[in-house]
């Protein structure tokens, strides 16, 4: 029984890390983005 929680704990930890990573990766490509435009327009 305990083990079964601990599983879904671990579950939602991941789902929040690969939340996060695709946040900070789409935060970057946004960066980048609005970067390019400053510097060629």
């Amino acid at each position: 029984m305990q083990s079964l929680k601990r599983s879904k704990m671990g579950k939602k930890q991941t789902q929040t890390n690969e939340l996060i990573s695709f946040v900070s990766y789409s935060l970057a490509w946004i960066g980048i983005y609005i970067g390019t435009l400053f510097l060629t327009g």
